[in-house]
């Protein structure tokens, strides 16, 4: 972001107050994520955040279940989708609770409402492995970075999503290079 001139900064700060405030409401509307970060923080609150968890969830579990995949690339792309969407969730409301569940969710979802094409159909297995086992990763990086309370809450979904990873025969490569824990806690 490029900084502005002392004296710029100074001769804005002087502005009579009704014109900062048409600047302002006009730069802001020009950015979508500050906007929704400003929304969130100032007109949300956690039963909102929480109803949009559960929203993206919700998203998360219909996609994952639908019928049209023909291999795990499309799978992944997918996934990269939603992935996305929670990035822009954690963004905006800083719910980092939601971020490693909304993770893991994903990756448990994908696998079990997909395990037969998942298993059937090794083309784009490995790129599929990669992102899942790197995807754990994130979520045990992230996890460890929460209240230890939280732990205990998150613990059945981190484990299971462990051992789906540790099940699914491609991902045996990329554990060599990237080791994760069998369990969590």
């Amino acid at each position: 972001m490029p900084k502005i001139e002392k004296h710029l900064e100074n001769a804005i700060l002087l502005m009579p107050e009704k014109d900062k405030n048409k600047l302002l409401i006009r730069l802001i509307s020009k950015d979508v994520l500050l906007t929704a970060q400003l929304e969130h923080q100032l007109l949300g609150d956690d039963i909102i955040m929480i109803d949009r968890r559960n929203e993206l969830l919700d998203d998360i579990e219909k996609i994952s279940s639908k019928t049209h995949f023909n291999s795990p690339g499309y799978i992944l792309m997918e996934m990269r989708s939603l992935s996305g969407l929670i990035t822009y969730h954690y963004k905006v409301t800083k719910d980092k609770f939601g971020e490693v569940l909304l993770l893991s969710s994903l990756v448990i979802f994908f696998f079990y409402n997909q395990s037969s094409l998942l298993n059937q159909n090794m083309r784009d297995a490995d790129t599929f492995a990669e992102y899942v086992v790197k995807k754990a990763i994130q979520v045990l990086n992230k996890v460890q970075k929460l209240h230890p309370d939280f732990h205990i809450e998150l613990e059945s979904a981190i484990n299971e999503m462990l051992d789906y990873i540790y099940s699914y025969k491609p991902c045996e490569y990329f554990l060599k290079f990237h080791p994760l824990p069998r369990r969590f806690n």
